[in-house]
């Protein structure tokens, strides 16, 4: 695959990236009071600040990036070795 191909593959990725991590700070924007969990320790209802949601979401955003990544990066090399394959049978058809 060529470099442009790739850098037009990255910037596709980037946005769903950017989308997931838009929605998941959406949520708390939207429904804060769904982030709060009973603490055991203050005996209440404690919520998860939103700049810790979205510092999670920030992370979770760079593993999805990173996971991505690596699927299409194991499905390029795939086809390649299997590109390759197939030439390579041909080509000794042809002999």
């Amino acid at each position: 695959m060529s470099n442009v191909d790739m850098v037009d593959i990255v910037n596709q990725i980037g946005e769903v990236v950017d989308a997931f991590q838009e929605k998941m700070k959406g949520m708390y924007e939207e429904e804060p009071d769904s982030f709060a969990r009973f603490s055991n320790v203050e005996e209440c209802m404690v919520r998860i600040p939103e700049l810790e949601w979205n510092d999670r979401v920030e992370s979770a955003g760079s593993d999805l990036m990173e996971a991505i990544t690596q699927c299409v990066t194991r499905a390029e090399n795939r086809l390649l070795i299997e590109h390759e394959d197939v030439v390579n049978t041909y080509a000794n058809a042809c002999k």
